[in-house]
This record gives C-alpha cells, sequence and structure tokens, in this order.
C-alpha cells in the first residue's frame, strides 16, 4: 500500500496477540507503508514530537525501541507553551529525561502561546497548534529529517470527527487526520510529511503498551474538565454512543475513509476552478463574477482554500461564516469586509474578493 493513499488499513491481527504485539506492528507497518523505514543508505532521521502525555511517549518508545530494525534515526522535539507555569517546565523536563533513557538528542523550544494568539487574534488552541507545527518544522529541518511524527490515535480521530460534526463542517472536516499529510505551516518547498503511525491504535492499546514497558506520562489536570468541549465529547458523548455501537470508532474512520477519498475528487476540481477564476493581482484574490458561476458546494470549495492560501489552515472557519460569506458575496453589495473568523476576512471591491489577514 502507498502513503499517498488515504484509506489507512490496519495491520491484521493474528490469533489473540496482546495489544502491545498488534501496536508495535502497526506502527512498523505504516512506517513501512510511508517509505520511511529499512533505508538501504544508513538510518532515516525522522523527528518524534513529544508532549510528555501516554500517547506521545508510546510513539517514543516503540519507534526508538524499533529504530535498529527498521533502520531509523528518531530525534525527539517538545515545545513548551508556557500556558501552565511551573506544570510546563516539568514537561519539558520530563521529556528531556524520557530522550535520556532513550538516547535520543532532544530539541526544547519555547513559545509564549498567549502573547501569540492576542498578537494574531487567535484562539489559546490555534496559535499553540500553530507554534508547534512551526517549531517541529524548523527542527525537522535542523536535523535533516524527512518527516515529524505525532502520536494522534484512533480514539483521537473519532473525537475529532464528533466535534466537527457538533461544530458544523463538510466534506473536509469529516476526513479527519490521515496518517500522512504535508506538514503544516511548513514554507519550505521540499516535502516535509507529518506522520500519525498510530492513528488505528485505540487509546486501550496505548495504554496496555506503556504498562508493559513501565512507561509512566506526565498527566494535564486540563484534560479531566467538561469545561473543554473535546474533554465533554472523550469522557460523555463518545461513552454513551458506545452504548448504541460498540464500534463507534470504527464507524467513525470509515467515515474519515470515505470522506477522504470525497475530498481528494473534489480538491483537484476545485484546484482547477481556483485557476480560472484567479486574478494575477492581488495576492489571493478571485473574480467573484467567474466565482459566482460556481456550483455551491464549489464556491464554498473555494473559498476554503482561499482561507488555506493566507493561514494554512481551514479547521477554525465554520460552515455559517462561509454561508454568511456566500450571501454577501452573491448579494447586491459592490463592497464590503467579510470576516471569516477571528483573523481571516474577504475584503470585496467590486468584482475584486481577497483573502487577507484582518488589520489591526
Amino acid at each position: 500500500m502507498s502513503c499517498s493513499a488515504t484509506k489507512i488499513v490496519a495491520v491484521r491481527e493474528i490469533g489473540a496477540t496482546n495489544h502491545a504485539s498488534r501496536l508495535k506492528r502497526v506502527v512498523q507497518q505504516s512506517l513501512r507503508d510511508c517509505g520511511l523505514a529499512d533505508a538501504v543508505a544508513g538510518p532515516t532521521p525522522v523527528l518524534v514530537a513529544v508532549s510528555g502525555g501516554a500517547d506521545s511517549i508510546c510513539l517514543a518508545h516503540v519507534v526508538s525501541s524499533q529504530a535498529a530494525a527498521l533502520s531509523l534515526s528518531p530525534k525527539i522535539a517538545h515545545l513548551n507553551h508556557h500556558l501552565r507555569g511551573e506544570a510546563s517546565d516539568a514537561d519539558a523536563a520530563f521529556v528531556e529525561t524520557l530522550a535520556r533513557t532513550l538516547a535520543s538528542a532532544c530539541y526544547i523550544g519555547h513559545a509564549d502561546v498567549r502573547a501569540v494568539a492576542d498578537r494574531r487574534h487567535q484562539s489559546i488552541e490555534v496559535a499553540a497548534r500553530e507554534e508547534r507545527y512551526r517549531f517541529l518544522a524548523s527542527v525537522a529541518r535542523k536535523v535533516s529529517a524527512s518527516a515529524v511524527l505525532v502520536g494522534h490515535h484512533a480514539d483521537d480521530q473519532a473525537e475529532t470527527l464528533l466535534l466537527r460534526l457538533i461544530r458544523g463542517t463538510g466534506t473536509a472536516g469529516l476526513a479527519g487526520m490521515r496518517l500522512s499529510t504535508p506538514m503544516p505551516y511548513d514554507d519550505r518547498d521540499s516535502p516535509l510529511r507529518l506522520l500519525r503511525p498510530l492513528l488505528t491504535v485505540t487509546r486501550d492499546e496505548i495504554t496496555s503498551y506503556n504498562k508493559e514497558h513501565d512507561l509512566v506520562a506526565r498527566e494535564d489536570a486540563t484534560n479531566y474538565s467538561t469545561e473543554h468541549l473535546r474533554n465533554k465529547v472523550r469522557m460523555e458523548l463518545l461513552p454513551a454512543l458506545t452504548q448504541y455501537n460498540p464500534g463507534i470508532r470504527k464507524v467513525l474512520a470509515h467515515l474519515a475513509d470515505n470522506a477522504a477519498e470525497d475530498q481528494e475528487l473534489l480538491a483537484g476540481i476545485t484546484e482547477a476552478a481556483w485557476l480560472q477564476c484567479a486574478l494575477s493581482e492581488p495576492a489571493h484574490a478571485l473574480s467573484r463574477r467567474l466565482w459566482k458561476l460556481q456550483l455551491p458546494g464549489l464556491q464554498r470549495a473555494l473559498i476554503r482554500m482561499g482561507v488555506a492560501q493566507v493561514q494554512h489552515s481551514v479547521l477554525d472557519v465554520r460552515f455559517n461564516a462561509i454561508e454568511e460569506a456566500r450571501a454577501v458575496l452573491l448579494g447586491p453589495a459592490s463592497t464590503a469586509q467579510i470576516s471569516l473568523n477571528s483573523h481571516i476576512v474577504i475584503n470585496l471591491n467590486r468584482d475584486v474578493m481577497t483573502f487577507a489577514l484582518r488589520a489591526l
């Protein structure tokens, strides 16, 4: 199977093997599918993102333990977001200790995420994600790694899809997370990939693996606060849905696979439509007249593409915001500034619709 394929195929279990063994096989197969393992020219550098939580230390341990067999040279990276005071510093120290235990080089970065969020008019979550991925990309370039490995797992996938359904999403959102994607917020032209080798592994399997190998993770108290919607989904909604269908995680994974395949088709059509509607200047601008000629679904897709060109991600742009933008663009107004989120706008000037950061 090629890693470029959107569908994730889990390694088939043979007999009653335990969770830890299956987890190792899943990671090995995922990395081989992505062309990282078994390099002939020597160990391939890879960067493992480690927060200190159970999933990331599991990933770091299994990749380290299989490094020789897979011809990999894993490095560890951690960004201190400085959001939890002394606890954040303790997380960084914990990761440094783990790296020494695994005999791996360790890179610790620092970011004042609250200040970044205020300056960019972003949520803490979006600012933290952007700073983390920019840091990981810079370290990956420094160590000549072709991929960054993160610890997202099957339960994360299920929670992500449910969150997007609750908040409102389209096909792109339903595609969920993929095994391999281009590295977000990486401004270089040469390919750098973000890999999720644990994406078909459950939280229970990760817990079993960590227990078997005496791995004790850092606990973030905020993970248990139901003030955060993701926590409520994890602690209340997903267990409730499991009562209706014990296989709900697999159902949601199949939904993500199907949506991703549909999204591949739409991406090609959208790119062709963008080239048809794009103006030579200003940057990130479309002809409103040509945009209006597109089908409604393609109009939405073009708006999302415009957002992605300005901020690399469309995850914080709600469906309602896109519909409100369409209503203005299809209406009689000749000039307008249309908000898509707290920091991205469409500046409308007669036939020119320009995607831009909101002026401070």
